[in-house]
């Protein structure tokens, strides 16, 4: 099998998935590059703007330029019916562009390591069945995209921490990047 072309859509994290997937990860610069990647990720970093969901902005810090630019690559893959893996900031954003929901700050806010309930199986996201998640963030999907199916919550907060669309979309609000589970990027891979 020749090896996956990642593009990630934006510069956050990507050593993490480099060194996660043990292969190149390549950033992307424009929609129009979307066609040359097998998958697609969409990376942590700032809060997802409220008005993506139709809410008044309460609590989120968001980049209004990375929120377009996101938008504009998540349409493509659509289009190009690529496979898309949310992390972090790129779960929230790809659940509330879909018609999904968030919590603009979870309180407590969350940091640091925690386990999973996992409530339906998937080969993927069963990988952390008895293994602990890395997470740092204030946004939670509250009530994910039309149609995505909740894989699993956080073990107390109760916060959606993995979704799945159809075969194509898989999300995570915790950090896979930031661990050094090679078989989880693996899962990821065969999945592609």
């Amino acid at each position: 099998m020749s090896e996956l072309k990642i593009g990630i859509t934006w510069n956050c994290f990507t050593s993490g998935f480099t060194s996660g997937f043990q292969q190149s990860v390549k950033n992307i610069y424009s929609a129009k590059e979307v066609k040359n990647y097998d998958l697609i990720i969409f990376s942590g970093g700032e809060d997802i703007s409220p008005e993506i969901y139709n809410e008044p902005n309460i609590s989120s810090y968001i980049n209004p330029r990375r929120d377009k630019f996101e938008i504009s690559i998540l349409k493509e893959c659509f289009d190009l019916n690529k496979k898309i893996f949310g992390v972090c900031r790129g779960h929230q954003l790809i659940n509330a562009y879909c018609g999904g929901k968030l919590n603009q700050d979870i309180i407590p806010r969350h940091g640091g390591s925690h386990f999973i309930n996992i409530i339906n199986d998937n080969n993927i996201i069963n990988y952390y069945k008895d293994k602990s998640v890395s997470s740092l963030h204030h946004q939670a999907v509250s009530i994910p995209g039309n149609d995505f199916e909740i894989l699993a919550v956080h073990d107390i907060l109760n916060t959606i921490e993995a979704t799945k669309y159809g075969d194509n979309i898989l999300t995570v609000q915790f950090h896979p990047e930031t661990q050094s589970y090679i078989e989880f990027f693996n899962l990821v891979k065969e999945w592609c």
